[in-house]
C-alpha cells in the first residue's frame, strides 16, 4: 500500500493503515517515521525495512499471520511503541540491519526479537508467551543493558544466544525472567536473572558456548540450578548465584553432559539450602574470593564427581555437614578454607 523508494514519510495522529493482503503492507527505502497511528496486517507482513526507520510514540504496529511485524534489513530506530505479532517474529533484525531498541517500547511476539545482525537493546519490554522473547543467531552481535525486561515462559528459554552477547547494566538490570542458552559467546557484567522452573538452571552454558559471569551488581536465582555448564565458564567477581537444586552445576545440565567441561571459579556469593550449592562432574578450579555455602547437613556444599582444584575461596556447610565430597573424583587442595574436613568416598 506504501512503498517508499528514497523519501521521507511520517505518520502520526490517529492514521490507520491496516490490510488483509498476504504481501507487505509497507516497504521502506527511504526514511519512516511512525510516531503515532496504527498498522496492521492480518494476513502479511506489516513493515519491511531497507531505509531507515524510527518508531517512538503511541505506534502500533502488528500482524496476525505467520509473518513478522517488521523486517530490518538496515537501520532501526525503536524508542516506543507496541509491536506484536500473533505467529511469528515482533522485530527480525536481518544480517545487514542494525537495531536500536528502548525507552517504553514493548515487543511481543512468538520469538519478540531475532537478530542475525547487530543489535542494541537499552530498554523497553520484550515478551512472549508460546516462545522465546530473543533469539541471537551465530551471525548476531546483541548487548542488553538499562532496565530492558524480558520474560518467557517454561518450556522455551527467556534469551537464547548464538553468536555474540553482551548484557551489562549499572545495576540490577537488566532483568530476566525464565532461562538463557548460550551456545555462542556471553559475557554478563550486570543484570537479575529469575528461574521459576525447577527442572532448568537459570543460564545454561551449551555445548560450544563460552560463559563469562563477571561483576557485583549480577543476582542469579533460581528454583533449579542458577549456572549450568557444559562447555567453558569463569565466574569472576562477586555475583550472588542462588539455586534451590545446585547452584552450580558443572559437567551436566539436564540431558546434556560433557565431562570434558571446564568451569573456573574466582570469585562469587554461591550458595543453596537444602542441597549442595555445587556439583561437578567435569573439570573445576576455585580460586581467589570466592564463597561457597549450604545450609544442609544431609548435602555436602561441593559433590565433586571428577577434577577439582582448590587453590582459595571458602566453602562452608552451615550445617556442619560435609563441606567437599569427593565421589569417585580426584580433589587437589592447594589453598583456600574449608569449614569442616572433605571426605574422601
Amino acid at each position: 500500500m506504501i512503498d517508499n523508494q528514497s523519501g521521507e514519510v511520517n505518520i502520526s495522529g490517529d492514521t490507520e493503515i491496516s490490510s488483509q493482503s498476504t504481501g507487505r503492507l509497507i516497504t521502506n527505502m527511504g526514511t519512516l517515521t511512525i510516531s503515532e497511528g496504527t498498522i496492521t496486517n492480518m494476513q502479511g507482513m506489516p513493515i519491511y525495512n531497507e531505509g531507515m526507520l524510527n518508531v517512538s510514540g503511541s505506534a502500533k504496529i502488528s500482524s496476525g499471520a505467520d509473518y513478522t511485524a517488521i523486517f530490518n534489513t538496515n537501520e532501526l530506530n525503536v524508542q516506543g511503541g507496541n509491536i506484536n505479532s500473533t505467529q511469528h517474529y515482533g522485530i527480525y533484525n536481518d544480517e545487514t540491519g542494525t537495531a536500536n531498541i528502548g525507552g517504553t517500547t514493548q515487543i511481543s511476539g512468538k520469538i519478540a526479537f531475532g537478530n542475525l545482525g547487530t543489535a542494541n537493546v537499552t530498554g523497553g519490554t520484550l515478551t512472549t508467551d508460546t516462545g522465546d522473547a530473543i533469539v541471537n543467531e551465530e551471525s548476531g552481535t546483541i548487548t542488553i543493558s538499562g532496565n530492558t525486561q524480558l520474560t518467557g515462559i517454561y518450556d522455551y528459554t527467556t534469551f537464547e544466544n548464538r553468536g555474540i552477547s553482551y548484557i551489562n547494566g549499572a545495576d540490577l538490570s537488566p532483568n530476566i525472567s525464565g532461562t538463557i542458552g548460550n551456545s555462542g559467546s556471553m559475557t554478563i557484567t550486570a543484570g537479575k536473572f529469575e528461574c521459576e522452573a525447577s527442572t532448568f538452571a537459570a543460564i545454561t552454558n551449551k555445548s560450544n558456548g563460552t560463559l563469562k559471569i563477571q561483576g557485583e551488581n549480577i543476582e542469579i536465582i533460581s528454583e533449579g540450578a542458577g549456572v549450568g555448564n557444559v562447555e567453558t565458564a569463569e565466574i569472576i567477581g562477586m555475583p550472588t548465584i542462588i539455586g534451590n537444586r545446585n547452584a552450580v552445576q558443572n559437567g551436566k545440565i539436564g540431558d546434556i553432559e560433557n565431562n570434558l567441561a571446564t568451569l573456573k571459579i574466582n570469585g562469587g556469593n554461591i550458595s543453596t539450602d537444602d542441597s549442595n550449592a555445587i556439583t561437578n562432574e567435569a573439570n573445576m578450579e576455585i580460586d581467589g574470593n570466592a564463597n561457597i555455602s549450604n545450609s544442609s547437613s544431609s548435602y555436602p556444599t561441593l559433590h565433586n564427581k571428577s577434577t577439582l582444584i582448590i587453590k582459595g575461596g571458602t566453602i562452608t556447610n552451615k550445617a556442619k555437614g560435609y563441606s567437599v565430597y569427593n565421589d569417585g573424583g580426584t580433589v587437589e587442595h592447594i589453598g583456600g578454607t574449608l569449614s569442616t574436613p572433605y571426605r574422601i568416598n
